[in-house]
C-alpha cells in the first residue's frame, strides 16, 4: 500500500478544513450540521471511518506513507498518527514544503526514487514467498 496524504480519521480533516475557510468560530459551529449532513449523504458517520484503528490489522501488508508537510487540508499529525498506530510497522516519508498531494511535485525525482523503491522491496520479497524450491520438493501446504 502507497498512501499520499491519508487521514487518520476522516471528521478531522472535516472540522480542519471548516476551520480554515470560515475561521475558528464559524467553522467550529459548522462542524455538527456538516458532520450529520455528510452521514446521511454517504451513509456512515465521518468519525467512524478511522484508519488509524485499523492499520494495524493490515500487517504484515507492506504500507508506505507520503505525507506534505505544509498540507493544510490533512495535517502531517495525520501520518505521524497512523505511523504510532501502526507500532511503527509502516515506512513513513514527509516531504518538507509540500502542500496536499503535491509531494509528487514538490520532489518528483525523489518521490519516484523513494516509492520504485518501496514497490521494488515489496515486488521482490512476495516474489521470493511464492518462488517453487528449486530442487523439486513439494511446498508443505497449509
Amino acid at each position: 500500500v502507497v498512501a499520499d496524504c491519508p487521514f487518520a480519521r476522516l471528521d478531522d480533516p472535516i472540522a480542519c478544513r471548516l476551520t480554515t475557510i470560515f475561521g475558528p468560530r464559524l467553522g467550529g459551529r459548522l462542524h455538527l450540521p456538516t458532520r450529520m449532513h455528510g452521514a446521511r449523504f454517504i451513509g456512515v458517520a465521518p468519525e467512524t471511518i478511522a484508519p488509524e484503528e485499523t492499520i494495524a490489522r493490515i500487517a504484515p501488508r507492506p504500507v508506505m506513507i507520503v505525507h506534505g508537510e505544509q498540507d493544510q487540508l490533512i495535517p502531517v499529525r495525520h501520518a505521524h498518527r497512523l505511523l504510532e498506530a501502526s507500532g511503527g510497522a509502516l515506512e513513513l516519508w514527509t516531504v518538507p514544503g509540500a502542500a496536499h498531494a503535491r509531494s509528487v511535485h514538490t520532489a518528483p525525482d525523489e518521490y519516484a526514487r523513494r516509492v520504485g523503491d518501496f514497490l521494488e522491496r515489496v515486488l521482490a520479497a512476495e516474489g521470493e514467498a511464492q518462488t517453487p524450491p528449486q530442487d523439486g520438493a513439494e511446498t508443505p501446504r497449509g
